[in-house]
């Protein structure tokens, strides 16, 4: 029979009152999934100091509970404490699975790495991420979804320190995975193939990165509509490289023309060719049209890799 939303509720309030330790950490989860962090931490709070009073330090709960607090102050952008509840999560869990690989050691490792690489710690998570990769290899298989978050940000933090010959067949490898894993058309599809446009166009490849972002934001204007910031940021991608592209080409003019011997007889050189006009008026309008953007390249990078 098929249940009525009264009748869960019913069902989920018995459950909470027939286990009292875990009424905070129901309350959080409902909380955060509503979107409200900040209400979701005093009960999430709560559940901890509850589950540590009923069954010490080292608990399964415990670990739950450590891990639940975590997640919620990610949310909040509290990053600093967070990844100290997760390091703590992992430590219980270790503890507990006697360093076997277990699943849930796998994922506090990666949560470990993530909250790490949102605060800059690159060689810290790479320790981490390594460790949950062969981990995960080891308990999943190599194509596994998990396998392909590991490689994902590895390969963004390799691009990031610029080892982008490294960078290239891990993020490779992830779009790979991805691909077969959740099929061409998945949102976490398009967030390895933002990755790996990103680090073609760093090494000027722009024809193969303009038709990957293109995918990229086809995948998301498909599945989470054109006004969000997934979207929105696809969008910023494909038209900065478009950008790029045309500052190459201006690059590679004017390298052209400069290569040209010059008559220094004559104060003012004169084009002979109608090719070599052109060529002169092409550069004279990038240049004109260009400057603004060159600038704001100097101070900005939007493309810094995404961790999904």
């Amino acid at each position: 029979r098929i249940r009525s939303s009264c009748e869960k509720r019913q069902l989920l309030v018995a459950s909470i009152m027939s286990n009292p330790i875990q009424a905070g950490y129901q309350e959080s989860i409902m909380l955060k999934a509503a979107g409200k962090y900040a209400d979701a931490e005093k009960p999430a709070r709560t559940y901890l100091e509850l589950s540590k009073q009923a069954h010490g330090e080292v608990h399964l709960e415990v670990g739950v509970a450590l891990a639940n607090l975590a997640s919620i102050l990610t949310e909040m952008h509290q990053n600093e404490e967070a990844v100290g509840y997760y390091k703590q999560s992992l430590a219980v869990r270790e503890t507990l699975y006697g360093g076997m690989d277990h699943a849930e050691t796998a994922e506090s490792l990666q949560k470990v790495a993530l909250t790490l690489h949102t605060l800059g710690r690159c060689q810290e998570v790479l320790v981490y991420f390594e460790r949950s990769l062969e981990m995960n290899k080891r308990l999943h298989g190599e194509e596994h979804p998990a396998v392909a978050t590991d490689l994902n940000v590895l390969g963004v933090i390799l691009m990031k320190q610029e080892q982008y010959e490294q960078a290239l067949p891990v993020l490779e490898l992830s779009l790979s995975i991805r691909e077969k894993v959740f099929g061409d058309t998945h949102p976490f599809v398009a967030t390895a193939l933002n990755n790996l446009a990103t680090l073609l166009e760093k090494v000027h490849k722009y024809d193969e990165a303009q038709a990957m972002f293109s995918r990229a934001l086809e995948i998301r204007e498909k599945n989470l509509g054109a006004g969000h910031k997934h979207t929105i940021h696809s969008q910023n991608n494909f038209s900065d490289l478009i950008e790029n592209k045309e500052l190459e080409s201006y690059h590679q003019t004017r390298r052209s023309i400069d290569k040209k011997p010059r008559d220094t007889r004559q104060s003012k050189q004169v084009p002979k060719t109608k090719e070599e006009s052109e060529r002169r008026a092409t550069v004279t309008h990038l240049q004109r049209e260009r400057t603004p953007i060159i600038a704001r390249r100097a101070t900005t990078d939007r493309r810094a890799g995404e961790t999904q």
